[in-house]
C-alpha cells in the first residue's frame, strides 16, 4: 500500500483525487514539503522492509516454523513480491501521467544488493519456492 501511494501520488493529484495518500497526508499532518514527503516514504518503505528481515529471521530461527517448508517457501518468496512490486510500479503504463502535476517528479527507488534471511539457509536446509 505504502508503495502504491508513493507511484500513484502524480496520477492521484492530476485529477484532484490525493486526500487519503500518503504522500499528501504527510504533506499536511507533518507540514512537509512534497521531496520531504516523498523521501519519508521512502523511509518507511525501508523501515517496514528491516521489519520483515527481523520477523523473517524469527521465523527461520524458530524451532518449529523453521521447520515448516510452508513458512520457509512464504519467507523464501516474500522479498520477490516486494521488490516485484516496485519494479512494476516505476515501469507500468498505469501511474505515467502525460502532464506531470507543477513540482511533482515521478519516485525512483533503487535497492542495494543485500541477503534475505533465506539466503543464509544453507544447503541442507535450501529452500525452494515451488516445492
Amino acid at each position: 500500500m505504502i508503495a502504491n501511494d508513493l507511484f500513484s501520488y502524480a496520477q492521484e493529484k492530476s485529477v484532484n483525487n490525493d486526500g487519503k495518500n500518503i504522500v499528501r497526508i504527510l504533506q499536511e499532518q507533518e507540514k512537509l514539503s512534497y521531496i520531504q514527503a516523498v523521501d519519508r516514504v521512502k523511509l518507511i518503505m525501508r523501515e517496514k522492509e528491516q521489519e520483515y528481515m527481523s520477523a523473517a529471521i524469527c521465523c527461520l530461527e524458530d524451532h518449529e516454523l523453521g521447520k515448516d517448508s510452508d513458512v520457509r517457501r512464504w519467507i523464501a518468496a516474500l522479498p520477490y513480491v516486494m521488490t516485484g512490486n516496485v519494479m512494476w510500479s516505476q515501469q507500468t503504463a498505469r501511474y505515467k501521467v502525460k502532464s506531470m502535476p507543477e513540482g511533482i517528479l515521478f519516485p525512483s527507488i533503487t535497492y542495494p544488493m543485500e541477503e534475505m534471511p533465506a539466503d543464509g539457509a544453507g544447503e541442507d536446509n535450501a529452500i525452494r519456492i515451488n516445492e
